[in-house]
Order: C-alpha cells, then sequence, then structure tokens
C-alpha cells in the first residue's frame, strides 16, 4: 500500500502543519513537514505515517516516525509599529477622540513592544543575550521617541526603560492645542498622532491680571461714579483660565479705608467688575481667588473729584449755642427731607435726622455746609469748582447772599450764618440755579439770651431810691462771651426784696435794641435788695432807699404831756 505522512502541532496557539515535496528535489525520496503558528511559544510537533489518507484522524492508528515528537520554541518577531501598545496617563479622553490634559500636570506615555502577531517582542537593549552590533542594529529600527507639538514643544524624556517596555514623562505648562507623536523606528505608531488639548490649572491670584481703560486713562476713575473692568483668571504658568466658576474678591484700599467691588462670572474665565471710590487719591486693587490672597496690588490708579450735581450735594446746617455745637441737618429717610425742619414746632433739628431742643438765637453765628450727599456715609468729597450758591431770607424780607468757602480739609463748602433778627429765616442753596438736597430750609430764630452778671447796669435806681418814688435803670444785654446785644426779646424779671415785708414785683420794659428799663418802687426807707432774672442766669443789686417829702397826713402827734397840764403851767407836745 501507500504510506501517508501526515503532521501536527499543539502549543500556545494554533498550529498550521502540512507534508509535501521538497520544491528543490522533486524526485527525491523524502517529504518536507511544514509548521506555521502566529503565536509565540514553546510548540509540540508530530510527524507520523498512515496507510491511507484521510480528512480525519480521531480514532485510526498513527505511527510516529522516529525522531518526533519536536518541541520547538517559536521567540517573537521584530516590533511592529502597527501593533505596538500606547498607554497615556495623566490626561482624559473625550468623546471624538480628544485629550485634554491640565498645564504643569505631568503625562505619561508607555510603549509596549508587539511584533505584527501581536505577540509582546523587545525594542532590543544590552541586557540580552544579543551582541551588541546586534542591539545597536535593533535599536536603529525600533528606536522609540514621543514628542508633543504646539504652543510649546515638549520633549518627553524616558522615565523607565526596559525591553519590553519603554516609559516617557512630560508636562506641558502652556495651555493650547499640541499633536503628541509616538515613533518606533521612526515611523508613527498606529493610532498616532493625536490631538492633545492642555487647560490652565488652578486659578492663581497672583497671575491675574486686571484689565479697564478707566485704571490707566488720566482721571478715568472719578469718585463716586461707577467705574467697570475686568478681571482675567490665569494659572500659576500664566495661561489664561477659559472657564469661570472661581470664587473671586477684589478690595480696593485707599485714603477712604477699603470698599469691595461687584463681581460678576462671565463664565469664560473673565470676571466683570463694579466699584465706586468715596475719596479722591491713589486706590490698590488686591485680589483673593479661592480664599487665596495676592499681598501685591493687580493695579494702582488715582481717582479723582468730578463735579457733582446739585441732586448729589445738600445742605447741611451745625448749631452752635453755647460753645455746644449740635447737628441742625442730617441725612434721614424722612419725607421732605430739610424742608420746614427748623420750624418752631419740631425745634432745631430736621425730619429724619438730629434734632436739638434749642433754636438758634438772634446774633448768634451758625455753620452751614453744603457738601456731598453720602459725606457722613462714605466721606465723599467736593470738587471744590461746583458753582454753588447760598442766601439767607430774613422775615423782614431782606436777602443776603453768604460766602462760601471750602472747609480746612477742602471736603465740603463751609458758611457762617450770623442770624440778624427774631422769627423764620429762610437758607436756599443752589447749584447752577438748582436747589441742592434739603433746600430751602427754613429756621425758627429766637431772641439772644441775655447772661445778666456780664450785663452793664447804669442809672441811679440801681443802688438807691426814695421811699415812695419809682426809681429807673437801665440794662444793656450782654451775652456769656461780654457780647453787646443788638436786639431784643428777651425774657427779664424783676424782684424788689424789703426786710420785714413780702416781694414785690418790679416793670422791665424791653427797648427793643439790647437795652431794658427797669422801674421799682420801696415805701420802707432801709436796704433793700433787687434780683433780675432771665431764663439762664440772675443778678441781685444791694440798695438804700431814703425817706421821701413830708406827708402830713403821715406824720404823729405825741399829746401824753399835755394830760397833766395845770393852770399857769407849761404843756408841751411832740410832732
Amino acid at each position: 500500500g501507500t504510506l501517508v505522512v501526515v503532521a501536527d502541532g499543539d502549543g500556545p496557539g494554533a498550529v498550521e502543519a502540512e507534508v509535501g515535496v521538497d520544491t528543490n528535489h522533486p524526485t527525491a525520496p523524502w517529504q518536507i513537514a511544514r509548521f506555521n503558528a502566529d503565536e509565540a511559544g514553546t510548540y509540540v510537533l508530530r510527524v507520523f505515517a498512515a496507510e491511507s489518507q484521510r480528512r480525519w484522524w480521531g480514532g485510526l492508528a498513527r505511527d510516529v516516525l522516529p525522531g518526533a515528537p519536536l518541541t520547538v520554541t517559536l521567540a517573537p518577531a521584530a516590533p511592529d509599529r502597527a501593533k505596538c501598545v500606547v498607554t497615556l496617563t495623566g490626561a482624559k479622553e473625550r468623546p471624538g477622540g480628544m485629550l485634554v490634559a491640565m498645564a504643569g500636570r505631568e503625562a505619561t506615555v508607555a510603549v509596549f513592544a508587539r511584533d505584527r502577531f501581536g505577540n509582546p517582542t523587545t525594542f532590543g537593549g544590552f541586557g540580552d543575550e544579543e551582541s551588541r552590533e546586534d542591539a545597536l542594529a535593533n535599536d536603529a529600527t525600533s528606536r522609540v521617541r514621543v514628542d508633543a507639538v504646539g504652543p510649546d514643544d515638549v520633549a518627553f524624556t524616558a522615565s523607565s526603560v526596559s525591553n519590553m517596555e519603554r516609559r516617557f514623562t512630560g508636562a506641558p505648562v502652556k495651555s493650547g492645542s499640541y499633536v503628541v507623536r509616538v515613533t518606533v523606528g521612526g515611523r508613527a505608531v498606529a493610532g498616532f498622532p493625536r490631538n492633545l488639548q492642555v487647560v490652565a490649572a488652578q486659578t492663581d491670584p497672583n497671575q491675574c491680571v486686571l484689565r479697564g481703560d478707566a485704571l490707566v486713562a488720566l482721571g478715568g476713575v472719578v469718585v463716586g461714579d461707577v467705574t467697570k473692568a475686568s478681571l482675567v483668571a490665569r494659572d500659576r504658568f500664566g495661561n489664561a483660565c477659559l472657564e469661570g466658576g472661581d470664587r473671586v474678591m477684589v478690595r480696593l484700599l485707599g485714603p477712604a479705608g477699603a470698599t469691595d467691588a461687584d463681581v460678576v462670572d462671565y463664565g469664560d474665565g473673565t470676571y466683570g467688575l463694579a466699584f465706586t471710590v468715596p475719596r479722591a487719591g491713589e486706590w490698590r486693587a488686591h485680589v483673593a481667588v479661592n480664599g487665596a490672597e495676592n499681598p501685591t496690588p493687580l493695579a494702582r490708579f488715582t481717582a479723582v473729584q468730578g463735579r457733582l450735581t446739585a441732586g448729589q450735594m445738600c445742605l447741611k446746617v451745625v448749631a452752635t449755642q453755647g460753645g455746644v455745637t449740635s447737628d441742625a441737618f442730617a441725612l434721614g429717610s424722612g419725607v421732605g427731607l430739610g424742608r420746614d425742619a427748623l420750624g418752631a414746632n419740631v425745634g432745631f433739628g430736621t425730619d429724619g435726622g438730629a434734632k436739638s431742643a434749642v433754636a438758634p438765637a438772634v446774633g448768634v453765628e451758625t455753620t452751614v455746609y453744603i457738601q456731598a450727599l453720602d459725606f457722613e456715609l462714605s466721606g465723599r468729597e467736593v470738587g471744590g469748582r461746583e458753582p454753588v450758591c447760598l442766601r439767607l431770607l430774613s422775615p423782614s424780607g431782606v436777602s443776603a447772599n453768604v460766602p462760601l468757602r471750602p472747609s480746612k480739609d477742602r471736603s465740603r463748602f463751609r458758611a457762617t450764618v450770623r442770624w440778624p433778627e427774631v422769627g423764620e429765616h429762610t437758607l436756599v442753596a443752589s447749584l447752577n440755579g438748582d436747589p441742592v438736597v434739603g433746600s430751602p430750609t427754613r429756621v425758627s430764630v429766637v431772641a439772644a439770651d441775655v447772661h445778666l452778671p456780664v450785663c452793664h447796669i447804669s442809672g441811679p435806681g440801681a443802688g438807691k431810691c426814695v421811699a415812695g418814688e419809682r426809681a429807673r435803670f437801665v440794662v444793656e444785654a450782654r451775652d456769656s462771651r461780654g457780647n453787646r446785644l443788638v436786639t431784643g426779646g428777651a425774657s427779664l424779671t424783676l424782684q424788689v426784696q424789703v426786710p420785714g415785708q413780702e416781694p414785690t414785683r418790679g416793670a422791665v420794659l424791653d427797648l427793643g435794641d439790647g437795652a431794658y428799663a427797669a422801674s421799682y418802687a420801696v415805701d420802707q426807707a432801709g436796704p433793700f435788695l433787687l434780683v433780675l432774672a432771665s431764663q439762664s442766669s440772675r443778678l441781685a443789686l444791694e440798695g438804700v432807699c431814703a425817706p421821701g417829702p413830708t406827708d402830713v397826713g403821715k406824720c404823729r402827734v405825741d399829746v401824753s404831756e399835755l394830760t397833766r397840764l395845770t393852770a399857769g403851767s407849761r404843756g408841751g407836745a411832740r410832732v
């Protein structure tokens, strides 16, 4: 019969085996057994004979030829760039295959050697059994390189080297779009190059930028006006952040202390700022992001004092009474702010503000301010060049302009008003003809208070009188500082005290020019006491009353000696 030679094999993978004629020697008395496998590993190859050719040999006797089976180790082939495996850590893959990494964060690229059949292989090296010459030749065809090209070329450096794996690390610090290239033997690995988008890291307050034309222009920031600017968030590498969500606080430090800006998150890494400075001078802008502060100011600018309008200014009256100063006009929330506030019904004060129970007196000087509406709250100052005017209308119809001058600190306008007469006066403050807030303001003026101990007393009746005759003297009124009062209106009383009698009242006549005529009468000769009294002071005057002319109706006759009178004797009577 015919002898049939058959071959097969077992191993990690499938084995294709066939027995055929040696094509180089077709007539030779032998045959060639050919084996083929794709997966590296150890295989057992068998060659056996049978009496007939079959497709399936199960259950049939087979004779293994001498020298078989054979044990063969199948080594992997050279690395194939189409089959090498690349893993990337430190970056995330978004839908569509885009890689996203954070600036400054280290990314690791690991390249695993695979032959064209997918078997793990080696890139070559000096640690295996191959010679140095073979290793150099192998490395020339399997050298691995990783780099990224973009806003800043990044060369990934080898962090660990083994025959079967190469690891490279790199950290792009500039945000933008990069192309990551992985090559083996100078040719790109399958799946590469790939796009890598590097985004900004966490916002760093030390790198943020404050922008705004008003901050750099001369006179761009005006006191009291809303100034707008923008903050560009950046990370520690200077990359602009493209997303919002940070807690940003901008604080302005200047002559009036600190004020915080209103911050609006636009969601794209920029933040809108709006702020108002209350006082002119140099200001510094400091920023804090997510609780981290930048001690260095982001910007410095000089605020200028712009001209205020009538609606931004108000009239404030400060009363001076006996050396004590009290606000006579203060800002509040009352309706009719400042108007009719100083009338007799409500006293010396304003609705919604501080009030005093004492009205200004005639001849007293009162300080009046024209200032910014929010001066008391924020210290806002006037520009100093506003065309303001202050007029005083007296009850008699006389109108007078009151001189205005900048205050000592030049933060507001100041005037001194001396009230000329008793009654209701009106203060009118205007700017370019438009009344300021609180104008007109009406002030009820009362007569000046007389301080009797320093008043000048003249006339004979101040220290002596004649019994039964009316004595008179004149009081020249003066205030507590000794100033002569030129108007009347004070309430003075006179009391006469004579020993052994009930006190009687004298008369005081107001002459209208600051002088008062006093008169009284005493019936009993001898010492007496005059007591002058005003609302706040008293004055005692001592005097002596002289007897008046003889009155027959008041004379007394003593006739006691005439009761024993006899004829021819002398009698006497005393008158």
